[in-house]
């Protein structure tokens, strides 16, 4: 079993809000479809010197998973977790 869980994240493609951004990588990392429901918080911090935003969205996901677009085998599984179940497991939450 995983010891630690983390969420789909990446960075904005070119033109690409931040709501289109989350469905894509949720889409690429786990392979469900998803629809925003609530956007939850917008983080602000410093990497390396670069002032960087990260959005938080509650979402729900639509069907079933497709598969894991992963051409960097980074990604050891992928499993559907809820709210309660995510605070309930070590989950970075990036």
């Amino acid at each position: 079993m995983l010891e630690e869980w983390a969420v789909p994240s990446g960075g904005f493609e070119e033109g690409e809000s931040p709501e289109e951004c989350c469905i894509r990588e949720i889409k690429e990392e786990t392979g469900y479809d998803v629809k925003i429901t609530k956007l939850l918080r917008i983080k602000e911090i410093t990497i390396k010197g670069i002032k960087v935003k990260i959005y938080y969205f509650k979402v729900q996901k639509i069907g079933e998973s497709i598969g894991i677009n992963d051409p960097d085998r980074l990604i050891a599984a992928a499993e559907w977790k809820s709210l309660n179940e995510n605070k309930n497991n070590k989950t970075r939450l990036s």
